[in-house]
């Protein structure tokens, strides 16, 4: 389960979360959040979220491989794979603040459910 209280990250940690979807998963986003004016206008000024792991476009693809998460065909039908924010640690230590990723699932019978994951980098 995810904590309900922000995962304090420090640089190379790995952080990683099982996604289960026992009907398998027909969509998948990420709406990322944060507190950060930089990291708002550096990162999510380039309308990458919502992140759709499922269709992704091109710059989301571009997001996928610099963080190594899985995307596209490779996600469709499955009811368990891991989401692994391990290589978005180095990347966000230098956003001091507060961060929160909320993945959005649908499975392929349409039931939809949503998991926020809140992490706090210290300045």
């Amino acid at each position: 389960p995810v904590p309900s209280s922000p995962i304090t990250l420090s640089d190379g940690m790995p952080l990683s979360f099982t996604i289960l979807a026992p009907k398998g998963i027909a969509a998948l986003t990420v709406d990322i959040a944060s507190d950060n004016g930089d990291f708002n206008n550096d990162v999510l000024s380039m309308g990458i979220s919502p992140i759709d792991l499922v269709n992704p476009n091109e710059a989301q693809i571009s997001i996928c491989h610099l963080f190594g998460l899985t995307y596209g065909e490779d996600l469709v039908g499955m009811t368990e794979t891991t989401f692994d924010l391990s290589g978005a640690v180095g990347p966000l230590m230098g956003f001091p603040g507060n961060h929160a990723f909320t993945l959005n699932i649908t499975d392929s019978e349409g039931n939809t459910t949503s998991s926020t994951i809140r992490m706090k980098v210290n300045a």
